[in-house]
Protein backbone atom coordinates (compact mmCIF):
# COMPACT_ATOMS: atom_id res chain seq x y z
CA UNK A 1 0.00 0.00 0.00
CA UNK A 2 1.39 3.30 -0.85
CA UNK A 3 3.25 5.07 2.40
CA UNK A 4 2.81 8.58 1.91
CA UNK A 5 -0.35 9.11 -1.04
CA UNK A 6 -0.80 12.06 -2.91
CA UNK A 7 -4.59 12.52 -1.24
CA UNK A 8 -3.65 11.80 2.17
CA UNK A 9 -1.45 13.91 3.93
CA UNK A 10 -2.05 17.13 3.03
CA UNK A 11 1.02 18.89 4.81
CA UNK A 12 3.70 16.44 2.66
CA UNK A 13 1.67 16.64 -0.62
CA UNK A 14 2.11 20.87 -0.25
CA UNK A 15 5.65 20.59 0.67
CA UNK A 16 6.32 19.89 -3.46
CA UNK A 17 9.15 16.97 -2.21
CA UNK A 18 10.64 15.69 -4.86
CA UNK A 19 11.34 11.05 -5.15
CA UNK A 20 14.28 11.02 -3.53
CA UNK A 21 13.43 13.36 -0.98
CA UNK A 22 10.08 11.74 -0.62
CA UNK A 23 12.10 8.14 -0.43
CA UNK A 24 14.81 9.74 1.78
CA UNK A 25 11.86 10.81 4.56
CA UNK A 26 10.02 7.58 4.34
CA UNK A 27 13.30 5.12 4.95
CA UNK A 28 13.33 7.61 8.38
CA UNK A 29 10.15 5.99 9.51
CA UNK A 30 10.49 3.65 12.21
CA UNK A 31 7.33 1.46 13.40
CA UNK A 32 6.51 1.35 17.15
CA UNK A 33 3.68 -1.32 18.49
CA UNK A 34 1.02 -0.89 21.12
CA UNK A 35 -1.25 -2.99 23.00
CA UNK A 36 -4.97 -2.96 22.63
CA UNK A 37 -6.32 -0.82 25.99
CA UNK A 38 -2.77 1.53 25.79
CA UNK A 39 -3.34 4.72 25.85
CA UNK A 40 -0.36 6.48 23.51
CA UNK A 41 -0.97 10.12 25.20
CA UNK A 42 -3.59 12.26 25.95
CA UNK A 43 -4.46 15.56 25.98
CA UNK A 44 -2.49 18.55 26.64
CA UNK A 45 1.19 15.99 27.09
CA UNK A 46 4.27 17.42 26.13
CA UNK A 47 5.16 14.62 22.81
CA UNK A 48 7.98 14.36 20.36
CA UNK A 49 6.48 15.94 17.03
CA UNK A 50 5.33 13.05 15.07
CA UNK A 51 3.43 11.82 12.35
CA UNK A 52 1.47 8.14 12.52
CA UNK A 53 0.78 6.08 10.12
CA UNK A 54 -1.61 3.25 11.01
CA UNK A 55 0.24 0.21 9.30
CA UNK A 56 -2.44 -2.11 11.06
CA UNK A 57 -4.86 -1.97 14.24
CA UNK A 58 -6.75 0.83 14.94
CA UNK A 59 -6.99 4.04 17.44
CA UNK A 60 -8.97 5.91 18.75
CA UNK A 61 -8.95 9.95 18.97
CA UNK A 62 -10.90 12.57 20.85
CA UNK A 63 -10.80 15.51 22.48
CA UNK A 64 -12.60 17.52 25.67
CA UNK A 65 -13.81 20.35 23.31
CA UNK A 66 -15.31 17.57 20.78
CA UNK A 67 -13.25 18.66 17.81
CA UNK A 68 -12.08 15.19 17.54
CA UNK A 69 -13.93 12.17 17.93
CA UNK A 70 -12.36 9.92 14.91
CA UNK A 71 -11.56 6.36 14.54
CA UNK A 72 -8.04 5.76 12.78
CA UNK A 73 -7.45 2.33 11.33
CA UNK A 74 -4.85 0.91 8.53
CA UNK A 75 -3.85 3.50 5.80
CA UNK A 76 -4.98 6.56 8.08
CA UNK A 77 -2.51 8.88 9.73
CA UNK A 78 -2.55 11.46 12.87
CA UNK A 79 -0.14 14.08 14.06
CA UNK A 80 0.55 15.58 10.73
CA UNK A 81 -0.08 18.90 12.04
CA UNK A 82 2.82 18.37 14.17
CA UNK A 83 4.98 18.15 10.92
CA UNK A 84 4.22 22.04 10.34
CA UNK A 85 5.74 23.69 13.74
CA UNK A 86 9.04 24.99 12.02
CA UNK A 87 6.72 26.41 9.07
CA UNK A 88 4.23 28.08 11.66
CA UNK A 89 7.31 29.89 13.60
CA UNK A 90 7.31 33.78 12.37
CA UNK A 91 10.94 33.92 13.06
CA UNK A 92 12.65 31.20 10.45
CA UNK A 93 14.00 29.72 13.77
CA UNK A 94 13.63 25.98 14.23
CA UNK A 95 12.29 25.13 17.85
CA UNK A 96 12.52 22.46 19.90
CA UNK A 97 10.83 19.68 18.18
CA UNK A 98 8.40 18.79 20.89
CA UNK A 99 4.42 19.64 20.44
CA UNK A 100 1.33 19.42 22.99
CA UNK A 101 -1.48 17.16 21.66
CA UNK A 102 -4.96 18.64 21.40
CA UNK A 103 -6.17 15.53 21.58
CA UNK A 104 -6.31 11.91 23.54
CA UNK A 105 -4.98 8.99 21.36
CA UNK A 106 -6.16 5.25 22.85
CA UNK A 107 -5.86 1.90 21.28
CA UNK A 108 -8.88 0.39 20.29
CA UNK A 109 -7.08 -2.75 18.66
CA UNK A 110 -3.53 -3.59 18.66
CA UNK A 111 -2.20 -1.20 16.34
CA UNK A 112 1.71 -0.67 14.66
CA UNK A 113 2.20 2.27 13.47
CA UNK A 114 5.11 4.04 11.11
CA UNK A 115 6.58 6.85 13.07
CA UNK A 116 7.87 9.88 11.56
CA UNK A 117 9.41 12.64 13.45
CA UNK A 118 10.03 16.20 12.89
CA UNK A 119 13.67 16.15 13.96
CA UNK A 120 14.28 13.24 11.52
CA UNK A 121 12.52 15.34 8.78
CA UNK A 122 15.02 18.30 9.43
CA UNK A 123 17.91 16.02 8.61
CA UNK A 124 16.66 15.98 5.27
CA UNK A 125 14.38 18.78 4.04
CA UNK A 126 13.95 22.49 4.90
CA UNK A 127 11.41 22.09 7.63
CA UNK A 128 10.13 25.86 7.26
CA UNK A 129 8.53 24.95 4.36
CA UNK A 130 6.48 21.95 5.65
CA UNK A 131 2.93 22.61 4.21
CA UNK A 132 3.36 25.83 2.10
CA UNK A 133 3.37 25.18 -1.18
CA UNK A 134 0.70 23.98 -4.05
CA UNK A 135 -0.39 20.46 -4.11
CA UNK A 136 1.93 18.58 -6.33
CA UNK A 137 1.00 16.64 -9.65
CA UNK A 138 4.53 15.08 -10.31
CA UNK A 139 4.46 13.45 -6.90
CA UNK A 140 4.92 9.66 -6.75
CA UNK A 141 4.24 7.83 -3.78
CA UNK A 142 6.48 5.36 -2.36
CA UNK A 143 5.65 2.02 -0.78
CA UNK A 144 6.47 0.31 1.88
CA UNK A 145 8.11 -2.36 0.09
CA UNK A 146 10.69 -0.01 -1.41
CA UNK A 147 11.95 1.40 1.31
CA UNK A 148 13.96 -0.06 4.56
CA UNK A 149 12.76 0.49 8.25
CA UNK A 150 15.32 1.35 10.74
CA UNK A 151 15.45 -1.37 13.66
Amino acid sequence: HPFLPQSGIKVIQTTNLDPIDLASLAGLITDEDYEKGIQMFDEGDRVKSTLYIVREGKVKITSEDERYNNIIEKGGFFGDEMLCRDAQRSDGAKGEPVSIVRYKVEVLEKVTVGCLTLEECRTVIDTTKIGKGRRSHRFQSVKDSEIQLKA
